[in-house]
C-alpha cells in the first residue's frame, strides 16, 4: 500500500498501465478558485489573478501547524510515482508527455529527462523531480493483483453513487 501526506503546489503523480492520474490537488489561490467555479483553468492566464500564479493557501513551514491532505491507496507492480514541484508540472500542456517522458530510455535518467524538458520549455521556476518505480518480481502475482484493482474499480464505477468520480477518487475510494 502507499500512503500520502501532502501539502503545497508540488505534486504527485502516478503513471499505471501507461496512464497518468495527478494523485494530489494543489493548495494554491488558483486551484481553490477552479475548485470553487469562480475561474476556469483555461482561463487563468488571461484573468486578474494571473499574477498570483504562485500564493500559497497550505504550506510546510509557514504557520506552527498545517493540515496535509492524506490517503492510502494500493500500489501495483509496474506502477510509477512522480514527485515534482511546479517548475516541472507548469511545463506539461498535456499529462501524456510525462508518460512519454518517462518510457524513453534508461529508468534512471527519468527524472533527467522531465528536468531537461522543463528547462526546454523555458525553466522559470525550481524543478524538482523524483521518480520512484515499483518492479514485479512475481509476473502470477502482478497478473492477479492488477486483475482484482480492474475488478474493484469496475464494480465502483459500476454503482451510481461513484459512477461519475475520475481514476484517483475512484481509488481513494
Amino acid at each position: 500500500r502507499g500512503f500520502i501526506a501532502h501539502v503545497g503546489d508540488s505534486r504527485i503523480y502516478l503513471v499505471r498501465q501507461g496512464l497518468v492520474h495527478q494523485l494530489t490537488e494543489d493548495h494554491s489561490l488558483l486551484n481553490e478558485l477552479i475548485r470553487r467555479g469562480k475561474l476556469r483553468r483555461e482561463d487563468v492566464e488571461t484573468s486578474p489573478y494571473a499574477r498570483y500564479k504562485n500564493a500559497v493557501t497550505r504550506a510546510v513551514g509557514a504557520y506552527e501547524t498545517v493540515e496535509a491532505d492524506t490517503f492510502d491507496f494500493e500500489i501495483l507492480p509496474g506502477d510509477s510515482f512522480v514527485l515534482c514541484s511546479d517548475g516541472l508540472h507548469g511545463y506539461f500542456k498535456k499529462e501524456t508527455e510525462l508518460a512519454e517522458l518517462l518510457g524513453q530510455g534508461e529508468e534512471a535518467e527519468a527524472p533527467n529527462r522531465l528536468i531537461a524538458h522543463a528547462n526546454d520549455a523555458g525553466g522559470h521556476d525550481n524543478i524538482t523531480a523524483v521518480v520512484v518505480c515499483v518492479h514485479a518480481t512475481d509476473p502470477m502475482v502482478y497478473a492477479t493483483r492488477v486483475s482484482d484493482l480492474a475488478a474493484k474499480v469496475s464494480a465502483l464505477k459500476g454503482m451510481p453513487l461513484f459512477r461519475h468520480l475520475a481514476y484517483k477518487e475512484i481509488i481513494r475510494v
